[in-house]
Parts: structure tokens; C-alpha cells; sequence
């Protein structure tokens, strides 16, 4: 049967557009992992095997859209496997893990995290005994540009020093830069 992080990794590595859970919904609410099965999909656009030995491990990445999901599965034993995320385009991206707990006598015990990767980054999973490893990555979102006026009040200007309001009709310019920021934040 497995740890939960190797039930959500199950999802991944086999194949298959119609995904049947075998209990009642009620019993998925708020349980560890759910926020992953909601956002998987029923098809793939990419795979790509990382690593795998047969009975004992296998580390695989699928692409669907800009999105990529990241799944590992052991064997019986306990296993430090590699992943390098190579396959991701340039720019960064971030990666929302779902891994078994340090502790493996807590099979139903899932540590959910939150990272920044690139295709240059390594990822040391550590999978408990029949344990698991599941994970979605995606582009990382634009830092948002802050449209507080106060930053563009002492602007220097050519035609003498900063008016008193951002907006002013003695600077457009200064009214353009304010705009565009606003426009980048929305």
C-alpha cells in the first residue's frame, strides 16, 4: 500500500486519463495531498523518466501545459534518490512538494512545502519504505511592482525639482511611469 506521498505519486507514474479513488469523497476533505489530486490532470503533453531501477525505484516528470508534475516511488527500503530538473525551461519556477514525513512510522503523514527551482537545481528525495514523493512545478509568478506613489514622488526631473504630486501636470512623464506601474500591478 505505501506512505500517502506514494499514493499521490501513483497518480503520475501510471498513466491514465480517468483517475478512480476507491472510498467516500467525504473521507478526501481536508485530508494531507488533496490540493494535488484537484490539480492534476487526465492527460500529458511531455514525459520524461529522471531515474529508475526496476522493483525498487523510479523518479519521473510530466509536463502538461506550462505546468510540470514531479512523482518518485521505492521499493520496501527506504531510498535518498537524485532528481535533476533539466528538463524545465530557462526562468524560474517554483515547486509545491508533497513528501513523506522524516518520521516513516506515520504512513498517512505527509510534509508539504514550497521552493524555487531552475533546470540547474538538484533534488535529494527522501523516500520513507514503500514511500513516495509528489510534486507540481510551475512557472514562478512576476514579483509584483509596488504603485505606491510615494517611490516616484522625488523623481528627478530635467526641468527642476520634483513636483508635489506624482500625477502632476508639470511632469508627465512622471504620470506615465506612475501609470505603468499601476497597469503592471493588475
Amino acid at each position: 500500500m505505501g506512505t500517502r506521498a506514494r499514493q499521490l505519486a501513483m497518480t503520475v507514474i501510471y498513466p491514465g486519463p480517468l483517475m478512480v479513488l476507491c472510498d467516500s469523497p467525504k473521507n478526501y476533505r481536508r485530508q494531507a495531498g488533496i490540493e494535488f489530486l484537484r490539480e492534476k490532470p487526465t492527460v500529458w503533453d511531455e514525459s520524461v523518466v529522471l531515474s529508475g531501477e526496476v522493483g525498487r525505484s523510479i523518479v519521473i516528470a510530466r509536463r502538461s501545459g506550462e505546468r510540470w508534475y514531479l512523482a518518485a516511488m521505492n521499493g520496501d527500503d527506504a531510498a535518498q534518490l537524485p532528481a535533476r530538473l533539466k528538463f524545465l525551461g530557462k526562468g524560474r519556477w517554483t515547486l509545491r512538494g508533497f513528501a513523506d514525513k522524516a518520521d516513516s512510522s506515520d504512513y498517512e503523514a505527509v510534509v508539504e512545502s514550497t521552493r524555487d527551482v531552475n533546470a540547474e537545481s538538484f533534488l535529494p528525495l527522501s523516500l520513507a519504505p514503500g514511500g513516495g514523493f509528489a510534486g507540481i512545478i510551475s512557472k514562478a509568478k512576476r514579483r509584483k511592482v509596488s504603485a505606491d506613489r510615494s517611490r516616484f514622488k522625488n523623481l528627478p526631473t530635467t526641468s527642476g525639482p520634483a513636483p508635489a504630486r506624482a500625477d502632476s501636470t508639470a511632469c508627465p512623464a512622471r504620470a506615465v511611469c506612475f501609470q505603468r506601474a499601476v497597469r503592471r500591478r493588475r
